[in-house]
């Protein structure tokens, strides 16, 4: 089972921590089956976790019955985060919110080709690299059939497929990041000051079309479609590649109506993005702001649609 979307839902029911940082009072237990329809066979949730007012707030994902939370920070103001947390019994997770701008909704949900590890295992890492190129192996990791990795990377760390020449180091990652795995269960990646943990794997359920240029970086506030879309899946992985650490930019679902601004302060962080019944999704940037917006990968149910206007494509196929 791939990646599956569904409307985007509002999740209810999750009270302020009583505190103001992380320290304070989870809401647990929230049934997503209440809000939303599980597909059979999910294993975990796409969450967008949203901060709606002027000034940082926390907040938390975690599958019920775990010590460690998949998610828990002070989110910058006006910001959104792209969230996928394994589920616990009976399609259930815990939220944690200082208080009411802090929101949760749920995009859709993963499925069997998506393999979450045990976050309180403790999770395998991607050690830091030196300040070059080399071949990051993780098949100690991850099993023979994975084709990809979920993880996340700091200020200094970069990455890219085997093989490539793809180099952009003018502008800082940090947060989560989907890798291609060649047939070997390697990457490319460069620097790094901290190891960074795998948080999931995936076996299939994805098209990699990495750095596709999306075609339209207008940077005046406003919405607008994407050139590229791919009718045949649910999802897009997009990241802005351009920008100073001060370049706000979003991106939704063409036709959504959710006002969305800036994410982790403009760096190259990757960003869940649902596509409409025709593949599109919108994108927008602040005023003034320097944008590079691509797509490193689309998910979700293939129906054998190829991405329009992408380029650069590098695809993984390969039996579990």
């Amino acid at each position: 089972m791939a990646w599956s979307k569904v409307t985007r839902t509002l999740i209810t029911g999750v009270a302020n921590s009583g505190t103001v940082d992380g320290t304070g009072t989870w809401t647990s237990g929230i049934d997503l089956d209440t809000l939303v329809t599980v597909p059979p066979g999910a294993t975990g949730a796409i969450l967008w976790v949203r901060v709606a007012g002027s000034s940082d707030r926390w907040a938390g994902v975690r599958t019920p019955g775990k010590a460690t939370p998949e998610f828990l920070a002070d989110v910058n103001q006006r910001s959104y985060r792209s969230v996928l947390a394994p589920l616990g019994a009976g399609n259930t997770l815990d939220f944690y919110r200082e208080d009411s701008t802090v929101e949760f909704h749920i995009l859709g949900f993963t499925g069997s080709e998506t393999v979450f590890l045990d976050v309180d295992g403790p999770r395998p890492t991607i050690p830091a690299r030196a300040l070059s190129w080399g071949v990051v192996d993780v098949s100690a990791s991850v099993p023979n059939g994975a084709v990809a990795i979920l993880t996340s990377v700091d200020g200094n760390g970069y990455y890219r497929p085997t093989g490539s020449s793809f180099d952009n180091r003018t502008t800082s990652q940090a947060g989560a990041a989907l890798i291609p795995l060649d047939a070997a269960r390697s990457f490319e990646g460069y620097g790094g000051t901290a190891a960074q943990p795998i948080r999931a794997y995936l076996t299939g359920g994805v098209t990699f079309a990495f750095d596709t240029d999306v075609g339209e970086d207008t940077a005046d506030g406003t919405f607008r479609d994407s050139p590229v879309t791919n009718p045949g899946q649910s999802f897009a992985w997009v990241v802005n590649r351009a920008g100073a650490s001060t370049t706000g930019w979003a991106a939704r679902e063409n036709g959504d109506s959710l006002a969305l601004s800036v994410i982790g302060a403009g760096y190259q962080r990757g960003q869940v993005v649902p596509l409409d019944a025709s593949g599109a999704f919108e994108v927008a940037a602040e005023t003034s702001q320097t944008v590079d917006f691509k797509v490193d990968a689309w998910l979700g149910s293939a129906s054998g649609g190829q991405a329009r206007r992408a380029m650069h494509h590098y695809r993984l196929r390969r039996s579990a």
